[in-house]
């Protein structure tokens, strides 16, 4: 008999590993709560326009992983040179960093502040090492007060919603990948091979469909060879007994679907659902669930401008880091690629932070969207009156950021011993490891998933054994 793995979670990690698995004979049966495949990641739908959820991008330097892309896309892909900028003290500021443009637009004052405090970090770092002990001390200690000031301090802020003193510098680490300005600076005239991620200048993305049109094609070819994937899933329970000297054997999922009730039987579990939602899906009394009112994740909101112009402005996406603006980042869609929107309109994102059913949370569509247009104003691109806006609508997700305060590994490392007691089950993908990562990242978790299944299938894990 086939062995029978139930994958929780729809994303780009859930369907890549269940495309692997498929190919190798494997019965596989994917459980999404989503009315749709892809996660973050997915696209929508409206007026006329493919939507992602905030801007996607796919750059890697991951062989692997970009023949994986170009395999599944073919001939739908392009390649885009990326253009991004922080919008400061009313001015554009490209980003990454260029020593050029940081000099016509920052004020002399601010910029020999930026100068001063840098070199005084370096020559600091020479006598007293970086203990790196929280978010704000590593990024002080690389580009120098100033600097954290102006672009890192207050759009951490905004993005995690807590004093980035109390945010590991972990999310320093992985935000922020130009380790100092010196190596910006000489970015900014020789290009070279193998640069940081921020550097990335070029990337993928769909001709058509938007970033989901990735997870429709996994989702196809899963479907195509006999793979089940059932959306609108609400699970249960996760039923476990114990065996084996002390080991746990998950036997079964349980769930609602359509109004019914399902039991799902199952050799192997893998999730990539959030690692305090599995914790609670358990109902194991061997677990201490208090573990999980230490595991924060920050929620979004992405509201959406459909406006009567063409194009709005040349950048695929805008920071706004300082206060005084409602929104994180704006994004333009049709920049990334117009091959399939309607030429004269275009769709603006705008994506705001917060806690799950907080204030903003529980706002009113009508009144993010003027805080929204409120925004945009301030830019001074376009109009955003006078009918401009055609349509507008929001999305919302509750589990989209890790939030790294301190200590926080000390927490998942908690809850990931509390899973290691489960023999058949196997956690990846972002929210399930709770580790901030990109769609390439995800991908890799994926097809890793897989292969470590394949290599050791030979080990018979089916509960009935023990």
């Amino acid at each position: 008999m086939k062995k029978k793995v139930v994958i929780l979670g729809a994303g780009l990690a859930g369907l890549s590993c269940a495309n692997q698995l498929i190919k190798e004979g494997i019965d596989v049966t994917v459980l999404e709560k989503e009315k749709f495949a892809g996660g973050l990641a997915a696209s929508h739908t409206r007026a006329g326009f493919f939507y992602d959820l905030g801007p996607h991008r796919f750059h890697s330097n991951k062989e692997l992983v970009i023949n994986f892309l170009k395999d599944l896309l073919k001939d739908n892909i392009i390649s885009v040179e990326r253009r991004s900028e922080i919008y400061f003290n009313d001015k554009f500021i490209i980003y990454p960093l260029v020593l050029s443009n940081i000099t016509s637009c920052l004020p002399g004052g601010v910029l020999f502040k930026c100068s001063y405090d840098y070199i005084a970090a370096k020559i600091k770092n020479i006598f007293d090492p970086d203990p790196k002990c929280t978010f704000e001390s590593w990024v002080e200690r690389n580009y120098g007060r100033k600097m954290y000031e102006v672009f890192f301090g207050a759009y951490t802020q905004k993005i995690l919603g807590i004093e980035p003193s109390n945010v590991s510098p972990d999310w320093a680490e992985q935000r922020i990948s130009i380790p100092d300005l010196s190596t910006a600076i000489i970015k900014s005239f020789v290009k070279t091979k193998n640069n940081p991620r921020t550097f990335a200048s070029l990337f993928y993305y769909p001709r058509e469909g938007g970033i989901g049109r990735v997870a429709e094609l996994l989702k196809e070819r899963i479907l195509r060879k006999g793979g089940k994937i059932l959306l609108n899933v609400e699970v249960k329970r996760i039923k476990s007994s114990r065996f084996n000297g002390g080991k746990d054997v998950i036997q079964s999922v349980s769930y609602e679907c359509a109004g019914q009730k399902y039991e799902e039987p199952l050799d192997y579990l893998m999730s990539t659902i959030p690692i305090t939602d599995f914790l609670f899906l358990t109902k194991n009394k061997n677990i201490d669930l208090s573990i999980c009112e230490k595991i924060k994740f920050r929620s979004i909101i992405c509201l959406y401008l459909v406006l009567n112009y063409d194009h709005f402005t040349p950048s695929h996406w805008i920071y706004l880091p300082e206060r005084r603006f409602f929104s994180n980042r704006i994004t333009e869609f049709k920049n990334f690629s117009d091959y399939s929107l309607p030429s004269d309109k275009t769709m603006i994102c705008a994506e705001i932070t917060c806690q799950y059913n907080d204030k903003k949370w529980n706002m009113v569509e009508e009144e993010i969207k003027d805080k929204v247009t409120n925004d945009i104003r301030k830019l001074g691109l376009k109009d955003v009156d006078n009918g401009a806006v055609a349509d507008y609508f929001y999305h919302k997700v509750k589990e989209a950021y890790p939030i790294y305060t301190l200590g926080y590994k000390d927490n998942i490392g908690v809850a990931t011993r509390l899973l290691s007691s489960f023999h058949n089950l196997d956690c990846f993908g972002r929210n399930a490891l709770f580790k901030y990562g990109n769609m390439d990242d995800s991908i890799e978790m994926g097809l890793n998933a897989a292969d470590k299944y394949l290599r050791n299938s030979e080990m018979n894990v089916h509960s009935g054994d023990y």
